[in-house]
């Protein structure tokens, strides 16, 4: 991101810390010392990944004097049980003032205004948007707004089984395909085994 000038705490914590494929950010409750304001940034945390945020932190403060980071590893290791001890703290109003989120969980929170849009931080502090690729901008935007700027990214990649594909008479898949042909194409390649079990089959349309 690029900021014309220090931001403020509010800033920050709208702006500091997106996600990817992306992040979402939640502002929580205010934290002064006698000379600093505290801003915490919540994340799943690891030996590596905690070494890896030292140096931002401290490029942070030193350019913000009048602000400290606290870093709050949440344990989790990116699954389910981050976002349970996530949403643990914000029941008991002790979440992170910025955190990471998972861009699938985005529209959920948003409606329930677990997180705010950020669009006018943006805009205050001029942050260049052209800096990230189009598509995590793109997911992290809901509703005509945008609730969080991308903290990282990674791609993803689909693989086939041609052979099954070709027994099934399914077309490859390309760059045209949408939701609706990909359940389609699922739909036509899931054949029912009694042998299985009930609710089971065998091979299975789709996985991952």
């Amino acid at each position: 991101m690029t900021t014309n000038g220090r931001i403020g705490r509010r800033d920050f914590i709208k702006l500091g810390g997106g996600a990817a494929a992306a992040g979402t950010l939640f502002a929580g409750a205010r934290l002064r010392t006698r000379a600093k304001t505290v801003v915490s940034y919540g994340t799943p945390g690891s030996d590596v990944e905690d070494a890896a945020w030292k140096p931002v932190w401290e490029a942070f403060e030193k350019a913000n004097p009048d602000m400290q980071v606290r870093y709050m590893p949440l344990g989790g290791n990116y699954g389910p049980e981050y976002l349970q001890n996530l949403q643990a703290r914000i029941a008991a109003n002790n979440a992170p003032d910025v955190f990471w989120l998972p861009v699938a969980q985005l529209a959920g929170w948003a409606t329930r205004n677990v997180i705010d849009p950020i669009d006018d931080y943006v805009t205050k502090n001029n942050v260049d948007l052209k800096i990230f690729f189009p598509a995590h901008i793109a997911g992290l935007t809901w509703d005509k707004k945008l609730w969080g700027l991308p903290r990282d990214g990674a791609p993803t990649a689909l693989y086939y089984n041609a052979d099954m594909f070709d027994a099934a008479g399914v077309t490859y898949p390309d760059e045209t395909w949408t939701w609706q042909t990909y359940l389609d194409a699922a739909t036509k390649l899931t054949k029912r085994d009694p042998r299985a079990g009930p609710g089971r089959s065998a091979p299975r349309g789709a996985t991952g």
